[in-house]
């Protein structure tokens, strides 16, 4: 990530006391279990295609998890961009346009 991302991302986070709000954004731990049964099966079963753009590298939502839902789901579309982490738009957005593109169309 280059220097203007990560002073433009910490300044977000020095504006209007942002910093406070950092420990309210990791609840979605908590959530990803209490509301499993209400977001999963969505995903499971949408009459819409949908595609997984993945950061493999990433240990939160990376790899691992795009494998546990191509075995929920076996015509899971996932596209893994190598080399990539928690932010797959920030850190290779050519490749996620490129692959957002190639669904769409």
């Amino acid at each position: 990530m280059a220097s203007t991302e990560v002073d433009s991302f910490w300044y977000l986070l020095q504006c209007n006391r942002g910093k406070r709000c950092v420990p309210a954004l990791l609840r979605y731990m908590e959530e990803r279990v209490e509301q499993r049964h209400r977001w999963v099966p969505p995903l499971l079963d949408s009459p819409y295609p949908i595609r997984l753009i993945n950061g493999p590298e990433d240990p939160i939502s990376g790899r691992h998890l795009a494998e546990h839902y191509a075995n929920l789901r076996p015509d899971a579309d996932i596209v893994y961009i190598k080399g990539v982490g928690h932010y797959p738009q920030i850190e290779a957005p050519q490749a996620v346009l490129d692959a957002f593109l190639d669904f769409h169309s």
